[in-house]
């Protein structure tokens, strides 16, 4: 596959997708699509970001994942990869998570740092 191969990235795209709204897993995309590069992930992982974008969410941070050299070995990578964060996904301390809303439901510990804060006029 190619990242040229914007009917393709759409398609894979729409796939995982409908398996979020759908709430049904679906087999890993790199099953059918062996080929798949990075560069192919991440044109999928921005067309839905924009689709989300655009339905009126908000990326709120970027996240690294394997980050260290054991999980990349485990994992058969060679490099961290690297997502955006959507304001519906993140989870406060202390809220509760219906687990009706949840795909695949598992826990990962995360460490995040708030980099900025926005400022009001008012208190600037």
């Amino acid at each position: 596959m190619s990242v040229e191969d914007g009917a393709t990235v759409v398609e894979l795209a729409d796939r995982l997708w409908r398996a979020e709204v759908d709430r049904m897993p679906i087999e890993p995309i790199t099953e059918t699509w062996a080929d798949l590069t990075l560069a192919d992930a991440y044109a999928i992982q921005a067309y839905n970001v924009r689709r989300r974008v655009e339905a009126g969410r908000a990326i709120r941070g970027c996240r690294l994942g394997r980050t260290s050299q054991p999980r990349q070995e485990i994992l058969g990578v060679t490099e961290p990869d690297f997502g955006m964060l959507i304001d519906d996904m993140l989870v406060e301390d202390g809220d509760e998570v219906p687990v009706e809303s949840l795909l695949q439901p598992r826990v990962v510990a995360e460490i995040a740092f708030v980099m900025a804060r926005a400022t009001s006029p008012a208190r600037a």
